[in-house]
């Protein structure tokens, strides 16, 4: 093992991150960021992710840039042994994904969430339901083609998040309602990353404005449709059969 520094994810049971450092055992409050855990898994997630993206988005940048600030935390869909995971029918993958990887702080994918994975199963009792049999033959099959694409959109949003590390520890911004946009800008003393990202847009042409986000003459590549182009006039124009644009300058494209 070498000197790096070493990460420490803590479980405290039902620590929600809008605790923010404290947690209530009711007796007393523990700050647990003071005893050497650097993120907490948040177990409000599920909760969370019920709400609008901007107002997810926004109260999370805003908790992780201020109260905890040098903190993090791990933010989930569904576990092992917790009942109330987001969306148990499985009726609303893409958003789900589109939720928890690209909300700030860290992701968990916990398996069979990328394939729609059953959370409810025949004859099964209490956490037996989280942990039912991985069916692998959905994976590239012809006949699990929605199985297929939402593993893709999985795909696409963890490269995406992995590439940036504005998408999970940069400040959130929002750039226009409709069509709803916003940026991450993230920067250190090694690093500076900003991405432009759009939700819930209309299939076909677009014609989006990049703001202050990318000046004029920027070469961009959407990381969902593989579209490349330049800012002419302070947007962009994009023709994919998406509702959703990952812009980021194509001399950091993945």
């Amino acid at each position: 093992m070498d000197d790096s520094e070493f990460w420490m994810v803590g479980e405290v049971y039902n620590y929600n991150i809008n605790n923010g450092r404290w947690f209530d055992f009711g007796d007393k409050k523990v700050d647990f960021f003071a005893q050497e855990i650097h993120s907490l898994i948040n177990f409000g997630f599920k909760y969370d992710a019920e709400k609008d993206y901007e107002s997810l988005f926004s109260s999370y940048s805003r908790l992780l840039h201020n109260e905890l600030k040098g903190q993090g935390v791990l933010n989930y869909l569904s576990s092992h042994d917790d009942g109330h995971p987001f969306d148990p029918e499985r009726n609303r993958p893409m958003e789900a994904a589109t939720k928890l990887l690209l909300s700030p702080g860290a992701s968990q994918i916990y398996y069979g969430d990328e394939l729609c994975r059953p959370l409810i199963v025949d004859g099964a009792e209490g956490d037996a339901n989280l942990r039912s049999l991985m069916d692998w033959s959905l994976i590239g099959s012809e006949d699990t083609a929605n199985a297929n694409k939402i593993l893709e959109h999985y795909q696409k949003l963890g490269r995406f998040r992995r590439g940036h590390p504005a998408v999970g520890a940069g400040i959130h911004q929002m750039i226009s309602k409709e069509p709803y946009l916003f940026s991450r800008s993230y920067e250190d003393a090694s690093l500076e990353d900003l991405v432009l990202i759009g939700l819930d847009l209309e299939p076909g042409l677009k014609i989006l404005k990049t703001g202050s986000v990318f000046k004029d003459g920027s070469e961009l590549r959407d990381a969902y449709s593989g579209w490349t182009g330049k800012v002419r006039n302070g947007q962009v124009s994009i023709d994919s059969e998406h509702g959703i644009v990952l812009l980021e300058k194509l001399e950091k494209a993945l």
